[in-house]
């Protein structure tokens, strides 16, 4: 409706403007710690505040005046800053905001052109890696370019606030997204869990469940540091182990694997590695696999705008620091039958106002193995 009103040059101009700078803006301020300066039950001098950031007084002035356009901070009295419900939110977001406008996210953009024209059907290029002279993957550049494991903190926070964020601190979507009541007391095993801050919300809901969460070692440290701040160590064991790599028997076998928001990580190839992996132990245990992504509409579904952009747009960051994308649910059936035939989805849940769709899978074992 904007845009008809403005017409298409105006809104072109918008798009390329105010637009863009908005995320300048949000980057300057949550780097300089803003959010953290300002108190959050009274205003603050700019001056003061500049002295306290040790940045130009004039210049943060400038950048503070395009925020309270957002509604992002606001000025009480002429020379003064306070916060606002937008500007205080961006303390529990600050991980991801770190994260998501930090030049390893952005630097891929520019080679979106070049990876279309280079990748094939078969073979996809990844747009960060072409942004790195070295070539290197995102999780090769979270480990080398960041000092002490610090890269996957930084990441780990991120997700975590992220999901906070879109889920709510309890991560309810989560509760009601899976059928945890069929699975009765037992072992679930989250694949690529991180730091398991995923457990952490659900082990206070679901009482009955104990988790293992597995990741490369480079989680190990912040994991159990994670554990053993919410003394979870009766409930949640962290296990080192690449999800690229046969999955180990366990001493009780889990009734459920639980491959959250990790598939739209990689391409369909590494995809097919990673389910196949889990599939012995699926098929001599009767273990199900629970696993929570986005799923893209098809055309002629019925979705709100807003909830399609969120989807859209994580769509495009998977491309660029991936080469992974999200899938409808067309394309993550076809994904699970070339993993394997009988690989069959049970259930599709996508809780209300939820980016995130909840698919349950079992094996069917009347069906003909693809593998």
């Amino acid at each position: 409706m904007l845009n008809l009103a403005l017409g298409p040059i105006d809104a072109m101009s918008a798009l390329t403007g105010p637009e863009v700078c908005k995320l300048e803006v949000m980057r300057t301020l949550e780097a300089l710690g803003v959010p953290q300066a300002v108190p959050l039950d009274a205003d603050i001098g700019v001056g003061e505040l500049a002295a306290k950031l040790g940045v130009n007084e004039s210049l943060l002035h400038r950048q503070l005046r395009f925020a309270f356009l957002l509604g992002m901070f606001q000025e009480p009295r002429e020379g003064f800053v306070a916060h606002t419900n937008l500007s205080s939110a961006l303390l529990d977001f600050s991980p991801y905001i770190k994260l998501r406008l930090s030049p390893l996210f952005a630097r891929g953009a520019h080679k979106i052109p070049e990876a279309m024209k280079l990748s094939s059907a078969d073979s996809v290029h990844i747009p960060v890696q072409l942004a790195d002279p070295r070539q290197r993957n995102m999780w090769q550049m979270l480990e080398d370019d960041y000092p002490e494991g610090q890269g996957m903190k930084l990441f780990s926070a991120g997700m975590k606030s992220k999901l906070s964020a879109s889920m709510g601190p309890s991560l309810s979507p989560y509760i009601h997204g899976f059928d945890w009541e069929s699975l009765g007391p037992c072992t679930v095993v989250d694949v690529g869990g991180g730091n398991g801050h995923v457990e952490i919300s659900l082990m206070r809901q679901l009482p009955g469940i104990e988790f293992i969460v597995q990741d490369l070692s480079t989680n190990a440290e912040p994991a159990q540091a994670l554990i053993d701040q919410y003394a979870a160590h009766d409930r949640i064991k962290f296990q080192s182990h690449d999800f690229f790599q046969p999955q180990p028997s366990l001493q009780l076998a889990p009734k459920a694997y639980l491959l959250s928001r990790v598939l739209h990580d990689w391409q369909d190839e590494d995809c097919v590695k990673i389910l196949r992996h889990l599939l012995p132990e699926m098929e001599r245990h009767g273990t199900k696999l629970l696993v929570c992504e986005r799923v893209l509409p098809e055309p002629a579904d019925e979705v709100f705008n807003y909830i399609e952009k969120q989807l859209r747009t994580q769509d495009m960051l998977m491309f660029t620091l991936y080469g992974g994308d999200d899938r409808s649910l067309r394309d993550w059936t076809a994904l699970f039958k070339r993993a394997d035939a009988r690989l069959t989805v049970e259930k599709v849940n996508r809780p209300l106002n939820s980016v995130f769709s909840f698919l349950t899978l079992g094996i069917k074992a009347n069906e003909q193995t693809s593998h």
